[in-house]
């Protein structure tokens, strides 16, 4: 059996309820590593003394390798955007378009869940500090331009320490 597969048994007892999903591609996937199903029956020796297996999944799992550079990657597109906040703003449309070009890339893995963090954290601050520059005059725009800012810094530091963690976005 190729190293990338792993089987992960559900037995099924009798008496005994199924254990918890705690395995299911659900968990998988919210740990970062994408999962394709497949269910098939693969029963035991019959000189176990275990139950039979009544089903399994089978479960590729991505590369660690693959993963670590997924990472690495959303990282460096956080970064991006913290140095657009020091470097007025290009570093930020690099890292922007870093998003772009990566998302679909990753799937449905945390990390393509930090791209799209990213890149609706870019055009909802640009959308109100074009509205709170405009209004500036009113003075109502310099309280906008405040939140803006807190708001961007926010989102930020939130999804890369949630991205350390290995957490996906939300």
């Amino acid at each position: 059996m190729p190293a990338a597969l792993q089987i992960i048994a559900l037995l099924r007892y009798a008496s005994a309820p199924v254990p918890s999903d705690t395995m299911t591609p659900n968990f998988l996937y919210s740990i970062g590593l994408p999962a394709t199903n497949i269910t098939e029956s693969i029963p035991m020796s019959q000189n176990s003394s275990r139950p039979d297996v009544v089903d399994a999944e089978i479960i590729e799992v991505a590369d660690s390798e693959a993963i670590r550079s997924m990472k690495t990657y959303s990282m460096i597109v956080y970064g991006m955007y913290v140095l657009g906040l020091f470097l007025g703003g290009l570093p930020t449309v690099i890292g922007l378009v870093m998003a772009y070009v990566k998302r679909s890339n990753f799937g449905d893995t945390i990390y393509s869940e930090h791209m799209s963090l990213l890149i609706r954290t870019f055009w909802y601050s640009l959308l109100f500090s074009i509205l709170g520059a405009m209004t500036a005059w009113l003075y109502i725009g310099i309280p906008v331009l405040f939140a803006v800012a807190v708001w961007y810094i926010y989102r930020l530091v939130r999804g890369f320490a949630r991205l350390t963690d290995g957490k996906g976005a939300w």
